[in-house]
């Protein structure tokens, strides 16, 4: 999966969890928001982010300011892999929403509504069922009860606590399962049989629903990496590996070194900066930025301060009214 895909991945996942209007924004020009989505009338901006390192400051910054672009309420990154602490102390400070290992949060669908309010009744009916049992003499009936009410209990419990879970999903469909089932036979060996009964079966039946949809969900990435790795017909080279992972922390160091600028060029430029690029040329290191306003600061003002107080040689220039650049070279 690449990251284009992953965006497409993560739209599928916002409408699963009763996301409304999700929208993926197109690839160039997308302003830091790879997709937009509704929940309740609020408007979230989503940066998706396939990595297989946690992800950094840099992309708190564009899902900040892409989100202001956007017109939108909440700001997000979504990633499958985890994030930096700094990158978490960045996205507190600036009411960014971090969504690690595909989980989204906030997504309210309308099933995951109707489960939620069966499992607190069920659980609230399963406390009143043992409150009544207290002090009944011991007998088959009693025993049942008793047997009934635990499975009652234990499912609405772990359905509460564990929602997205496959294997719980799958354990709490059995439990009501057989709750329904023992409900069905104690009628008709009775010769009782209501709606009641039909009224017990509903939790198993919207369980195991919701069981198939989590089945139909696309892969995790760490079942793609178990499939991928039994499918691999010989590993990667060692040097290969290893010039991929120089590369992967040249590049890391270079995004690290862009965002130590970022707090100064806030202040200077009166505006939310983010780090668009970092490249290592001939010349030296050349980092582009966007700021969220027009840029009505003299750069070269900057420039000059820049040169006086830190050790290298800087050249600041203008691409647009948004967008400039910095070159930082050794003296």
């Amino acid at each position: 999966m690449d990251g284009y895909q992953y965006e497409h991945h993560c739209a599928k996942l916002l409408k699963q969890r009763g996301f409304r209007d999700v929208t993926v924004t197109k690839s160039s020009g997308d302003q830091g928001i790879d997709v937009i989505a509704y929940n309740e009338n609020v408007k979230y901006g989503i940066q998706c982010k396939y990595y297989s390192y946690p992800v950094g400051n840099q992309a708190v910054q564009q899902a900040y300011a892409g989100a202001k672009f956007y017109d939108c309420n909440i700001a997000v990154v979504m990633t499958n892999s985890t994030f930096t602490e700094p990158a978490k102390e960045l996205a507190k400070k600036l009411g960014v929403q971090l969504w690690e290992k595909s989980y989204i949060p906030n997504g309210n669908g309308s099933l995951y509504k109707i489960i939620r309010a069966i499992n607190v009744i069920c659980l609230l009916v399963s406390i009143f069922g043992f409150w009544l049992m207290k002090g009944s003499e011991h007998s088959a009936i009693t025993t049942y009860n008793y047997f009934n009410i635990i499975v009652l209990a234990v499912a609405s419990a772990i359905g509460l606590l564990y929602y997205r879970s496959l294997v719980a999903s799958m354990f709490v469909s059995l439990l009501y399962l057989i709750f329904a089932i023992s409900q069905v036979i104690f009628s008709v060996v009775h010769s009782n049989f209501s709606t009641y009964e039909i009224i017990a079966c509903i939790p198993a039946v919207l369980y195991m629903i919701h069981t198939v949809r989590l089945l139909s969900e696309p892969l995790s990435e760490e079942e793609r990496k178990i499939i991928a790795n039994k499918n691999k017909p010989q590993k990667t080279p060692a040097s290969e590996v290893d010039k991929l992972e120089l590369d992967r922390k040249i590049q890391d160091n270079l995004y690290h070194l862009g965002d130590l600028y970022i707090p100064i060029l806030n202040e200077k430029l009166h505006s939310v900066v983010t780090l668009k690029n970092a490249l290592q040329t001939e010349n030296g290191y050349l980092f582009v930025y966007i700021s969220d306003k027009p840029i009505s600061f003299d750069l070269s003002a900057i420039e000059t301060e820049f040169n006086i107080n830190l050790q290298d040689y800087y050249q600041i220039r203008p691409i647009s009214n948004t967008e400039f650049q910095i070159l930082q070279r050794e003296k």
